[in-house]
């Protein structure tokens, strides 16, 4: 099993609830993964977004967080976020 990983921009447009963690407007970082298994095409990517300490400053309940990993995956398929 391998992987196709990319590093990726996350847009918010205004608040937005990902994996569970409600995330003020502005840019995130994180990366678009495909799953590869033998000779198959691309299934469709996963998304993870990486927080750092300062975006989880304007988290309410997370400003005291280095950082977080979270899975975006959903957020993107619903259109909350906007990859970049």
């Amino acid at each position: 099993m391998t992987a196709k990983i990319r590093k990726v921009t996350f847009v918010a447009k205004s608040e937005t609830e990902v994996d569970g963690i409600l995330l003020p407007p502005g840019k995130y970082q994180g990366i678009e993964r495909h799953t590869l298994e033998g000779d198959e095409a691309l299934p469709v990517p996963e998304y993870q977004m990486n927080l750092t300490e300062a975006d989880l400053k304007g988290v309410r309940g997370l400003d005291d967080f280095r950082g977080a990993i979270i899975d975006a995956t959903s957020s993107v398929k619903d259109g909350s976020l906007k990859v970049t």
